[in-house]
């Protein structure tokens, strides 16, 4: 077990593969369960529990589509179940480290300043994730780091409006 969260560790610090975890599709499920989770648990931020269960659905089903869409267009689906382990995990792992800085921002007692580098936190997130995608997209289509990095964009953005268009129906809009 712990091989396996420092094989996720090095995919998420881009120092290694996604070709680097197992193809295993109990592990898959189980990281797709920890990406649900982690979802959840953040979309309780902003959001009322039943609208919180269906973003982190909707967010995980998205990855799931894109991740398939992208590897049948390069016909790499052989690629699917490790390219989509390795994704799932680090963005649950890059979720977990929001936890706290969403802890403390929305129930903190903090003064504007705080709550600005909290935002400046998020973001810097956000770039990492961009940044992971892109990474495990080149490695897993066998295209290059800007092609990568082109497709990670356009995966955040299908993520956001789809997600946007779930918080705005539960109220958060």
């Amino acid at each position: 077990m712990e091989a396996l969260f420092f094989a996720f560790w090095r995919i998420l610090l881009l120092r290694s593969e996604p070709q680097s975890v197992p193809a295993s599709s109990s592990l898959l499920w189980l990281v797709l369960l920890l990406h649900y989770g982690v979802g959840f648990l953040l979309a309780l931020f902003s959001l009322p529990f039943s609208f919180a269960l269906l973003y982190a659905l909707v967010s995980t089903l998205t990855m799931v589509a894109v991740v398939h869409g992208l590897l049948l267009l390069f016909r790499k689906h052989v690629r699917y179940t490790q390219s989509l382990t390795a994704l799932a995990a680090c963005e649950a792992l890059l979720g977990l480290l929001l936890v706290p800085v969403s802890l403390v921002y929305y129930f903190g007692n903090t003064g504007e300043e705080f709550r600005g580098l909290l935002a400046v936190l998020s973001l810097l997130v956000l770039g990492w994730n961009v940044a992971l995608t892109a990474h495990i997209f080149r490695h897993a289509l066998g295209v290059s780091g800007g092609i990568g990095f082109i497709f990670s964009i356009v995966y955040l953005l299908i993520s956001m409006n789809i997600g946007e268009m779930v918080s705005v129906a539960g109220g958060a809009g």
